[in-house]
């Protein structure tokens, strides 16, 4: 009988997409982790009818087959999501007009850390949870956590226009007109007609001789639950920024491909080597599916980019051949990255790369921007956690460009972090004002990072060079350099003369 019910309760049943696969994966392997755990927050100022608010959750979540998903993998030979015909959202209220106004944030982060630990149970439709804390008469804060698995960056805004759109309507009494929809299933039988074998050929072709090199700001690894994700913001400036873009424009290539170029040229001089590759997040939805663009579901992928950094070669050659490499990939966009890997002969246990490009260009606040609405929405944030140790963010906000750098602060110090999101803020604003120049004349450093760079190196030419005079080896020892340590180069004054005076000691921060 239960099982009969059960039976009943399925709309469909179907396989995982190449990135549901990996984020299954990840699950199965650290379910205690919060990555690709997804919350996004808003306030709403106004005179909210919660009743309304959560009817109009439900008639999406209903119109969405993605969004009333679980996922089976126990005893099965291969993963698998299972559609559900009804499930319900309810959404939560949390009466906080007493809380101080100073008190609030905190208070928000302290649930929102809490929300995360309590994750969810991926066998259990639905995979989302709705929030509302009352802070004001007039003003809630609210909070909307789901599992990445469900859909991805360029559905939310398709989700949340979709849900003031239906409350609005029910608000008023009125019917609830939106256009129809595919089912996320339409893409996966899209996704088992593609030939691999194409793909196979331009991954091999673009990767060969790949040889994967860990970054060497980054420590090792450790195995068990993960702590939650550290950031770092910066915004290039106004002028910068509109440069950018118009360069993008003339040159018809995407303001993606000089992110792209700027990380290709960051991880270069970081590693010492021209040849690089990182991760790049693609939207993922093929332009031949008709409708694609308002389909709800996990479409993204993330796939690798080989950039050739080549010294003499200009900011502008560089942003083209990347640009051609975008378009190239779209053609194989589907392509799982474990089969990637697979084919260039690299071990499972071995990451092609440690570094993500999510260039953002999703218009969610737009989505919500609607002056007829009974409904203010804005403050408007949102928490993500990857996988992989370091992943960069860029969107156009407004006419700025915003660069966010996330990472996981027991693989990178907060204060190398932040260095680093200075020196790709410093490298955008070259290209901009330089496009022409070539990339040996694109600089990283501030001018006091300069200033220790050029003393760092007469130094070190110093002590190679013991003939020059200046420094002598220590009495009765056998070394001619003195010892250092991680990240800065200790030059002792004990034993070290030259004639009857003593070096001083100098501790010099890496750069």
């Amino acid at each position: 009988m239960k099982a009969a019910k059960q039976q009943k309760d399925i709309e469909a049943v179907y396989p995982l997409s190449p990135m549901q696969q990996g984020m299954l994966f990840h699950y199965i392997y650290n379910p205690e982790s919060a990555t690709y755990f997804e919350q996004f927050f808003a306030k709403l100022r106004g005179e909210l009818d919660v009743s309304a608010f959560e009817r109009a959750w439900n008639t999406v979540v209903q119109r969405h087959p993605a969004l009333r998903t679980s996922f089976v993998w126990k005893k099965l030979e291969r993963m698998l999501q299972v559609v559900h015909r009804r499930v319900s959202v309810p959404v939560s209220v949390l009466d906080w007009r007493h809380v101080p106004a100073e008190e609030r944030e905190a208070k928000l982060e302290s649930w929102a850390e809490e929300d995360r630990r309590r994750g969810f149970n991926l066998g259990k439709a639905p995979l989302m949870r709705l929030h509302l804390f009352r802070l004001e008469d007039d003003l809630y804060q609210f909070v909307w956590s789901f599992h990445h698995l469900l859909a991805d960056g360029w559905s939310m805004p398709i989700i949340l226009r979709e849900v003031f759109t239906a409350y609005e309507a029910l608000r008023a009494g009125l019917p609830v007109q939106l256009p129809p929809v595919r089912p996320y299933k339409d893409y996966i039988n899209w996704l088992q007609k593609q030939d691999l074998s194409k793909a196979q050929d331009y991954w091999k072709k673009l990767l060969l001789d790949v040889a994967p090199e860990p970054l060497p700001i980054l420590s090792t690894s450790r195995d068990g639950v993960r702590p939650e994700r550290a950031k770092e913001e910066a915004k290039l400036d106004l002028a910068a920024s509109a440069k950018l873009v118009e360069l993008a424009r003339t040159n018809r290539v995407t303001v993606n491909a000089f992110v792209q170029a700027a990380w290709s040229l960051l991880l270069s001089r970081y590693l010492g080597s021209e040849d690089v590759v990182f991760g790049a997040t693609v939207s993922g939805r093929p332009p031949e599916l008709r409708g694609v663009e308002q389909m709800v579901g996990l479409f993204i992928n993330t796939l690798p980019v080989r950039a050739q950094v080549q010294e003499r070669q200009t900011v502008l050659e560089l942003v083209k051949t990347l640009q051609q490499q975008i378009l190239s990939t779209q053609e194989v966009q589907y392509t799982p990255l474990v089969e990637i890997q697979s084919w260039i002969g690299l071990p499972r246990d071995v990451q092609l790369f440690d570094t993500i490009v999510v260039f953002e260009n999703y218009p969610v606040a737009a989505a919500l921007g609607n002056g007829k609405a009974s409904v203010e929405v804005f403050d408007v944030r949102s928490f993500e956690k990857s996988n992989y140790p370091v992943s960069l963010m860029a969107a156009l906000a407004g006419k700025e460009l915003g660069l966010k750098i996330a990472y996981d602060p027991e693989r990178l110090e907060p204060e190398t972090a932040r260095r680093m999101l200075a020196h790709l803020t410093r490298v955008l604003a070259s290209f901009a004002e330089h496009p022409e120049l070539p990339l040996a004349r694109v600089n990283l450093l501030d001018e006091r990072e300069r200033w220790w760079s050029g003393i760092k190196g007469r130094l070190n030419c110093l002590l190679r060079k013991p003939s020059m005079g200046c420094l002598r080896r220590p009495r009765g020892s056998g070394r001619t350099e003195p010892p250092s340590n991680s990240g800065t180069k200790a030059f002792r004054s004990r034993n070290w003369t030259n004639g009857p005076t003593s070096l001083l000691t100098f501790c010099l921060p890496a750069v």
